[in-house]
């Protein structure tokens, strides 16, 4: 597949938080991305909204404020809830807010976690005490996991490093949505740095491989959903890596990795892996060239998924590869987007690459019933990052904080003599087409007059495919239109 290097040209909306100028710009009319400026501490998250799986929603969480946005697939603001200062928000079910707090005094001491839940006009409910370092203050502690289990109950795994040995350990809490602990266990016999955890209809699996020792087989291990007892465990016929993974049908499981063994003249890659967690084999392997340095600057947020899918045949990933080491302050890069199907095979790949001096980090995505992909980016100084990446094309633009949104309709596609072009926009006084061939060259340019109806005449030009950029209210709108005889 041509790896394609598409430079992004990124819009800056005004939001409630900070006052800044805005711009709107889309590239090949398949991305915006929304660029928050000027606050500390800003923590973009996948926001999951279990009383309306269609809504697509977003927190933002900063030193001064929490906001959740639930917009549709074209980035039409459908609501923002405000959330009680200083708390992070990850779901929303039965019409409250709901959340995990991890309290750190360094970076490797994960103090105390604590589960809340406030109203939607950020009133408390209660703030609850889940797990305290006091009860072993030998060892370093790190949320692992956290997810929404089937019988609606939240369910944290959390792993210990003993401080003096480096040994792992891990703890699996069941908690109900009132904060109440219904069960926990320590799992310290299977405790890895690499393992995912996920629920059946039947148990717990927790997936462990080792990826330091190659003739360590992987090995999964089945939790009994009541009592947490590792009730059965079995060993994989075939190797693969775990860096990120999701479970997909009742059989098979995702794992994307860039760990393992590799030629030293091989190109930089990451390998998709299809296993069949009840055959226990892998099925296919995949290896993804992305020609940067390394994958870096990656996050495993507690309620945020790094693969991502709407149908077994359009499954996501992204991730950030650096184009340095960052020794001497160079920490630019791209972004990374693959869509691959459940048989492994890449359906494409897509590369957003920027100028910028400062870390990123993947902060989850959402893949959305249009068929595209919302992706959290989190970049290490006041800013962070929300793109909605469309891959058959954007048809508006949103501003987020008034809900205006800028739209047009370029029609009949494809076109003989004449195209239409329709105008949806707030304040709209005239506008303009342009027109360029595959080559790049300007071939038409017409104004637009009124919001419906303008008719553009095309029967001089040849036979073929021309992208075309729309002018409105400062913002340009692309997209592409086929032309025939």
């Amino acid at each position: 597949m041509k790896k394609q290097r598409l430079l992004l040209l990124f819009l800056v909306l005004n939001i409630c938080l900070v006052a800044q100028s805005q711009t709107t710009t889309t590239y090949d009319n398949k991305a915006i991305l929304q660029s928050y400026q000027r606050n500390q501490f800003i923590w973009p998250f996948v926001f999951e909204d279990y009383d309306n799986r269609n809504n697509l929603c977003f927190s933002l969480t900063t030193d001064t404020a929490v906001n959740i946005y639930c917009v549709d697939n074209n980035l039409n603001v459908l609501n923002v809830f405000p959330a009680e200062m200083s708390k992070f928000f990850f779901f929303k079910l039965n019409n409250k807010l709901y959340g995990v707090r991890n309290y750190q005094s360094s970076p490797y001491n994960h103090d105390s976690t604590y589960f809340y839940a406030n109203y939607l006009n950020g009133d408390n409910i209660f703030n609850k005490l889940v797990f305290s370092i006091n009860e072993d203050t030998s060892k370093y502690y790190f949320m692992h996991t956290c997810f929404f289990t089937k019988n609606k109950e939240i369910a944290f795994f959390l792993l210990d490093q003993e401080k003096n040995s480096y040994k792992f350990g891990a703890k699996l809490f069941i908690i109900d949505t009132l904060g109440e602990i219904k069960a926990s266990k320590s799992l310290n016999q299977i405790a890895s740095n690499y393992q995912k955890i996920y629920e059946t209809d039947s148990n717990f699996t927790i997936l462990k491989s080792d990826y330091q020792r190659e003739n360590i087989l992987p090995k999964a291990y089945y939790i009994d959903k009541k009592t947490l007892e590792v009730i059965d465990s079995v060993i994989f016929t075939s190797k693969f890596y775990l860096d990120w993974g999701r479970k997909i049908n009742d059989s098979i499981f995702v794992s994307i990795s860039s760990l393992g063994p590799k030629p030293s003249n091989d190109p930089n890659r990451y390998i998709i892996y299809i296993v069949n967690d009840k055959d226990l084999n892998v099925k296919s392997k995949t290896k993804v060239e992305y020609g940067g340095d390394f994958v870096a600057g990656q996050t495993r947020q507690v309620f945020q998924n790094m693969i991502d899918f709407v149908n077994e045949d359009s499954i996501y990933h992204c991730c950030y590869i650096r184009n340095s080491d960052g020794i001497d302050g160079d920490f630019s890069g791209f972004i990374h987007i693959i869509n691959f199907g459940i048989n492994g095979e890449l359906n494409f790949e897509y590369k957003f690459i920027y100028d910028s001096l400062v870390p990123k980090i993947i902060n989850g995505i959402k893949a959305t019933d249009d068929g595209g992909l919302l992706v959290m980016i989190q970049l290490l100084t006041n800013d962070c990052w929300i793109l909605k990446f469309s891959p058959n094309g954007l048809i508006g633009l949103t501003n987020i904080e008034t809900n205006d949104k800028e739209s047009i309709k370029v029609y009949p596609n494809p076109a003989k003599d004449y195209i239409y072009v329709d105008i949806e926009a707030s304040n709209f006084k005239q506008s303009e087409i342009e027109l360029f061939d595959m080559q790049g060259k300007l071939v038409k340019k017409a104004n637009l007059k009124s919001k419906l109806g303008n008719r553009i005449g095309v029967s001089n030009l040849n036979a073929g495919a021309y992208t075309y950029n729309v002018s409105l209210n400062g913002k340009t709108i692309s997209g592409k239109v086929i032309i025939g005889n």
